[in-house]
């Protein structure tokens, strides 16, 4: 006997269902499989259903009655930010996200309500193919809103889920993809932006029309606002960080919502001043979390361990979480969910949950697949620098992967990375695999070493230690002392520089030779005889065969690029009047070129221009060490003294130089005492460097300046007490800044 009461009940709660957002698109057989797993539940007058951090275990459909779905701002307050009414569907996106309640929903009257559980919810998906997708796209609209509302309610002070509900029907969504411009300086404005998810980056020209990075904007932040008040043009230009979305606020919608909500210019103006301050204060402001994204180009790379390591090293400098696809589903709390479709609705939300872990972490590091996945585009996607990374060992050419990348992704900065084996002394072939890639930088790490992890680790968080060695003749043996000091106490160096005898003992320590190595090549340099052969002064003083051969004895074939350390050193372009940072090519031919003094070794040419010592034009390079840290810790160790009077001159306004040659020939007259050729042109270089000396001062971190005055410049027979002098000034400097190094450097 068919029980007719059992079936008109199916029949209405499958009408119910049919009438309801979620499901109005299901055929009917798939309304009489839903209505199977549904069970009905009673609620009183304020009563809670679920709170805000529950599980996610159950989807609600609302028969009858009125439900309030609410959050509570930082006060505590609770916020009304939405009211779900018969045929309304609440709690479906933690169920299908597998995340925690993002809000919590009470009875506003008796309601009555049909739910349905995660395990029925599971056993319909195998069951019913599609159905996952049908209620994706159902719940887009109001899965939008539910992170909208909070962001508008907090923004505006509005409490009234009225007053919500008008602003959300006036604004228009828009998906920005990684390194797509929202708006350009010099356009029209058309529209504030408020920002959703991901992040914005701001940039402004400056008097050379070059775009410099002035801020960053993330999710709750306003972007637009000044120009839509002033009715002037577009002031900076807009990039995307990340996948970031964004609702727009048109001009005519933005007048009339001023006149509605007066309070909402409060906010406005309160945030238009804090923008302008940090403007005048000239600093990148709002870096709150910075995400990298490892991309394999070798198989057999172990991408896990190598985000272990680096999240080890990086944990230092703030909180870190290291993210695979595997993490991420354990996470997330659904299988596979690091394989759904960039395009899929869940999409949305997937990308929601990685700007909440951008906001609870400081740093998010992606470990991508091997092939071009939808979690390898997540990865990309979410990433604000790419590292890729690759056995050195491997063949260099150009991945497809990588040419994907330089397609979709040209703006975004990319590093390379590439492993060796731990009993690799030297890395090498390091050109082979430069050549065919545009990258910002590269990395050699040895694996199993620590050191070099610690480095990377140094350098992605803008804390990378730097140190700059200026030129002054013999008076830089003094830096071979620093050096030692810096040993002695442990200090790790990721990047040294240096431009004339500065550039020889940065090359030395970058090619990693130990203190006693660097006195080695000290007492070489300190001799005349390895060093000087003179010849017809029509070129220079001297041929410059013998530096040039200690240069190849010391250096050989080693490129900079193939480097352990990043190095660079300075040389002065004269054919061109401009310095050059050899960054790249023979380590021994750029050193060359930096302690070419004019006159007294012959200029290097590279590329038909004659190149000669940097100290002509930056003698103590701290600016570009600056730049290239990018935050980082600047160390500079100068020893050109303010002034030089190693002893007193006196000669007429006019010298005969053959009057001088019979003075020092006759050993019964009076030695006249008068400036030599080379002590005039070393020491002309360096005046220049102590006339910017407070300058250069200003942009050091750590400033070591060896009291090496009473040497002269081309003393090189007193090396030893010159690097004896440069440890004793170091080593205490040094103590004194331990404990600032050790705390930022080594604390947990």
């Amino acid at each position: 006997m068919i029980n007719t009461d059992n079936n008109e009940l199916k029949n209405d709660r499958v009408m119910k269902l049919k009438a309801s957002i979620l499901f109005r698109t299901c055929n009917q057989e798939t309304l009489k499989e839903i209505e199977t797993e549904l069970t009905d539940i009673f609620l009183e007058k304020d009563k809670i259903l679920f709170r805000e951090g529950d599980i996610g275990d159950c989807l609600y459909v609302v028969i009858n009655g009125k439900l309030a779905v609410y959050t509570t701002d930082k006060s505590g307050q609770r916020i009304v930010i939405d009211e779900k009414f018969p045929g309304s569907c609440v709690g479906e996106i933690a169920l299908l996200t597998g995340q925690l309640r993002s809000a919590s929903v009470y009875a506003l009257e008796n309601t009555n309500v049909m739910a349905l559980s995660k395990e029925g919810f599971a056993k319909l998906a195998n069951k019913i193919p599609g159905l996952v997708t049908t209620i994706s796209n159902a719940i887009l609209p109001n899965l939008q809103m539910s992170y909208l509302a909070p962001i508008l309610a907090e923004l505006f002070k509005l409490k009234d889920i009225v007053e919500l509900q008008n602003l959300e029907s006036e604004i228009e969504w828009k998906t920005l993809a990684k390194g797509e411009a929202l708006f350009h300086q010099g356009d029209i404005a058309d529209g504030m932006y408020i920002v959703v998810t991901g992040r914005l980056q701001i940039f402004i020209q400056d008097e050379n029309k070059e775009e410099q990075l002035h801020s960053e904007v993330g999710t709750g932040e306003v972007i637009g606002e000044i120009a839509l008040l002033t009715e002037e043009t577009r002031s900076a230009t807009i990039y995307a960080l990340r996948e970031t979305n964004v609702v727009k606020l048109s001009a005519s919608t933005f007048e009339k919502l001023i006149d509605k909500y007066p309070k909402m210019m409060v906010q406005i103006t309160r945030m238009i001043v804090a923008r302008q301050q940090q403007m005048l204060a000239n600093k990148i402001s709002n870096i709150r979390s910075y995400n990298y994204a490892l991309i394999p180009l070798s198989k057999d790379i172990s991408i896990k361990d190598l985000l272990v390591e680096l999240a080890k090293a990086t944990s230092v400098f703030g909180t870190v979480m290291m993210l695979d696809a595997n993490k991420f589903d354990q996470l997330y709390g659904i299988e596979n969910a690091s394989k759904t479709d960039l395009e899929s609705p869940l999409s949305f939300v997937i990308n929601k949950c990685l700007t909440d872990l951008a906001a609870r972490y400081k740093y998010l590091i992606y470990g991508a697949d091997f092939d071009w996945t939808p979690w390898t585009q997540r990865c990309i996607s979410q990433a604000d620098r790419i590292l890729l990374v690759a056995n050195a060992k491997d063949d260099p050419s150009l991945r497809r992967i990588e040419e994907i990348i330089q397609e979709r992704f040209n703006n975004v900065q990319t590093e390379l990375v590439l492993l060796h084996s731990p009993e690799i002394n030297q890395p090498s072939n390091t050109t082979s695999w430069l050549t065919p890639r545009k990258v910002f930088s590269h990395h050699h790490l040895r694996k199993k070493d620590s050191q070099h992890i610690r480095r990377l680790a140094r350098h992605l968080t803008n804390n990378t230690i730097g140190l700059v060695l200026s030129g002054g003749g013999a008076r830089g043996f003094a830096h071979v002392g620093v050096i030692k000091a810096f040993y002695e106490l442990g200090i790790e160096i990721d990047s040294i520089a240096g431009t004339s005898m500065g550039s020889l003992v940065a090359a030395a320590y970058a090619t990693k030779l130990d203190a006693k190595a660097l006195l080695e090549i000290s007492a070489k340099f300190a001799s005349a005889k390895q060093l000087f052969d003179f010849t017809l002064p029509i070129v220079s003083l001297m041929s410059s065969g013998k530096v040039t051969h200690v240069m190849e004895e010391l250096f050989e074939d080693t490129l900079i690029e193939d480097l352990w350390n990043p190095f660079f050193c300075v040389s002065s372009n004269l054919s061109h009047a401009a310095p050059i940072i050899h960054r790249q090519g023979l380590l021994r031919r750029a050193v060359r070129a930096s302690i070419s003094i004019p006159m007294v070794f012959s200029p290097v040419v590279f590329d038909g221009d004659v190149v000669v010592d940097g100290g002509i034009m930056n003698n103590f390079p701290v600016d570009i060490m600056r730049k290239i840290c990018q935050g980082g810790t600047v160390i500079g160790v100068t020893v050109a003294p303010p002034s030089d009077k190693v002893r007193t001159f006196g000669y007429d306004d006019s010298v005969s130089g053959w009057k001088i040659l019979l003075n020092k020939l006759n050993p019964m007259s009076e030695k006249e005492a008068v400036p030599s050729l080379v002590w005039t042109i070393l020491r002309s270089m360096e005046v220049n460097n102590v006339y910017l000396q407070n300058q250069m001062d200003r942009l050091t971190d750590l400033l070591i300046r060896p009291n090496v005055g009473k040497f002269g410049i081309l003393d090189f027979g007193s090396f030893e007490p010159i690097v004896q002098i440069g440890y004793e000034t170091a080593l205490p400097k040094l103590k004194e800044w331990l404990p600032k190094y050790l705390i930022r450097y080594h604390s947990k």
